[in-house]
């Protein structure tokens, strides 16, 4: 379709041009005389191969969408130059931001130990002095789980619990967690499962100067730093956590102590205040209807703890305190969340060719 109105407006044109011509020698002669017959001329096929041919001009072949493209290209070309220049520039900003945290917060340490040579601080403590103290935390923690299972809400264990509180005394508010369920997996697989991501160290993925002071088959010690940040609270800790696993006839009870003390909170160096934490989980077998399966009753206490000389002691303490039920939340559902896959994938390694 399109060619064909091509082809007619061509013939328009030729048309129009014998006009003209025709007209020009008219006026040449000094013909004034004007035919209306020359103004409607419409030559058919064999009138216009008597006329005189017309030299065909130079062909110029200025196609429009090669200025289109050439610009096209030349714009392209400026954007991944300059696109190019700004990724450059920005990661070597981030390598500089990085490396200057890293010495603020080297700074910042020495600052804090500076001040509180004298505070008994965790950081100035040798590690293998803080594990110690911590397995005997652990082993005392392991006494006293007979008596903290005789709570109504661990007696009836066929209802599945899990619930958090807030306990006060004089010494200040400890946040505690307990849950009590059921898990439809042999005691070995669930208590292996426990083991491997409560004492994996791909925590170390996510701290920094990650160290194994300590580890044996029911014992595993280690130390890290953590970075914190949150909308409203950005903080450097520095932890100290031990891992124990007793067996008792045909229990496993799993102990851990953590010890977390602020080095920087918002900004500014912290000394003296620490975070306190002591939990288990019991796991036994219990013959359910369905076949074996495993109780796993749990319990978990943090404390946040300060100095009587740390300056604005009480605003410190509260800021730390309103952590903990995000970060145990956060904690809670990575940690479930790993086990889940943990106990379904080594429970298929076990019962996946007889259930075929």
């Amino acid at each position: 379709m399109e060619l064909e109105c091509l082809r007619r407006e061509a013939v328009r044109m030729e048309c129009e041009l014998l006009r003209l011509q025709e007209l020009k020698i008219q006026y040449t002669g000094d013909v004034c005389v004007r035919d209306e017959s020359c103004t409607s001329i419409i030559p058919d096929t064999n009138v216009m191969k008597s006329f005189r041919h017309i030299k065909p001009r130079k062909v110029h072949k200025n196609f429009v969408w090669k200025e289109i493209a050439k610009r096209q290209l030349k714009e392209r070309w400026r954007a991944y130059s300059e696109n190019r220049e700004l990724r450059e520039r920005l990661v070597r900003e981030y390598e500089l931001g990085r490396h200057m945290q890293e010495l603020l917060q080297k700074q910042q340490l020495s600052k804090c130990l500076a001040i509180n040579d004298n505070s008994g601080s965790m950081l100035l403590r040798d590690d293998s002095d803080v594990f110690k103290e911590q397995l005997i935390q652990a082993e005392n923690a392991f006494l006293r789980v007979d008596k903290v299972l005789q709570e109504r809400r661990f007696t009836v264990f066929q209802s599945p619990y899990m619930g958090t509180s807030i306990e006060k005394d004089i010494s200040g508010e400890t946040f505690v967690m307990q849950s009590n369920m059921i898990l439809p997996f042999n005691p070995t697989l669930v208590q292996k499962g426990f083991w491997s991501v409560l004492g994996s160290e791909r925590i170390k993925d996510h701290c920094y100067e990650h160290h194994v002071t300590s580890k044996s088959d029911d014992v595993i010690a280690q130390s890290f730093g953590i970075h914190y940040t949150t909308d409203s609270v950005d903080g450097d800790f520095r932890c100290r956590y031990t891992l124990c696993r007793f067996l008792d006839g045909d229990r496993v009870v799993i102990v851990w102590v953590g010890l977390f003390e602020p080095v920087v909170f918002d900004g500014v160096p912290c000394c003296g205040v620490r975070c306190q934490q002591i939990g288990w989980i019991d796991l036994r077998k219990l013959h359910a209807d369905s076949g074996t399966a495993t109780l796993a009753r749990h319990h978990s206490r943090l404390k946040v703890e300060a100095d009587k000389n740390v300056h604005d002691k009480k605003m410190l303490l509260e800021s730390l305190s309103g952590l903990v039920p995000p970060i145990a939340e956060k904690l809670s559902t990575v940690c479930g969340s790993i086990l889940e896959n943990v106990l379904v994938e080594e429970d298929w390694k076990v019962n996946g060719d007889v259930a075929v």
